[in-house]
């Protein structure tokens, strides 16, 4: 049988053995702490030692409490899987919850869900904390595009437990990414958020068409010169014209 030693005096060690008996035993150089077998037990007379055995059984329980008090109180509640949170994006990835939401594990659940888990580290996250850096990462690794979604679910544990722990961690997830994905659970019905197309350019505006220069009008000869065909007109207005050609000014 296994022992473990809670006490260690100079003479004698108390010794807690694996049917939960405390006994007393010789100090063969023993520590608080060890696990030895074999031990030497030392018998207790009833007539005289009754009284200090009593003070060993009370110690024995007494630390035997506050074991169950450590481990129930508070390793359990950190560090004991206790539920689920399954996040489906395209990558598919299954984290292990303690009862405080704490991340104990992560599981890739498909080919994606083992590249986006890739160099990540979920030590001292809790459940919405963990989802927030999931789909910051599917974003940066264009797993989630503008309108994409994502499915939140949450298994085992407590019908409370399970609610609780879904609400967190899709509220986390709509205050951060709620207008760029469409964050949802298994039992939501499908939701499109349309992206708006690209606004189009505007057309080129019209080359404008040059305005023709104006002909200037041809100029006359002078008092001194006549062609004779110019039909009557007097180059230079005056009162001298033979009426050779039509009127004109010779």
């Amino acid at each position: 049988m296994t022992y473990l030693i809670l006490e260690s005096r100079a003479a004698y060690c108390v010794a807690l053995g694996e049917d939960g008996r405390c006994v007393k035993c010789a100090n063969m150089r023993y520590e608080v702490g060890d696990r030895v077998e074999n031990i030497i037990e030392l018998k207790i007379p009833e007539h005289r030692d009754s009284r200090r055995a009593l003070r060993v059984v009370s110690l024995c329980a007494g630390l035997a409490a506050c074991v169950c008090i450590a481990f129930f109180g508070w390793y359990r509640p950190n560090y004991a899987a206790y539920g689920t949170m399954r996040m489906s994006i395209n990558p598919d990835v299954e984290l292990t919850l303690s009862r405080t939401e704490r991340v104990l594990d992560a599981e890739a659940l498909n080919a994606d869900g083992a590249a986006l888990l890739d160099g990540m580290d979920f030590s001292g996250l809790d459940a919405a904390e963990a989802a927030e850096a999931l789909v910051e990462k599917s974003i940066a690794g264009g797993y989630l595009t503008e309108g994409g979604q994502v499915t939140v679910s949450v298994d085992g544990g407590s019908e409370e437990w399970r609610r609780e722990t879904e609400d967190g961690a899709l509220t986390a997830l709509e205050e951060r990414y709620g207008t760029f994905a469409v964050i949802r659970t298994p039992d939501d019905p499908v939701v499109t958020i349309p992206v708006p197309a690209p606004s189009p350019a505007p057309p080129p505006s019209p080359t404008p068409v040059p305005t023709p220069a104006a002909t200037p009008s041809p100029s006359y000869a002078g008092d001194d010169w006549d062609d004779g065909d110019d039909d009557g007109w007097d180059d230079d207005w005056d009162d001298n014209d033979d009426d050779d050609d039509g009127g004109w000014d010779d």
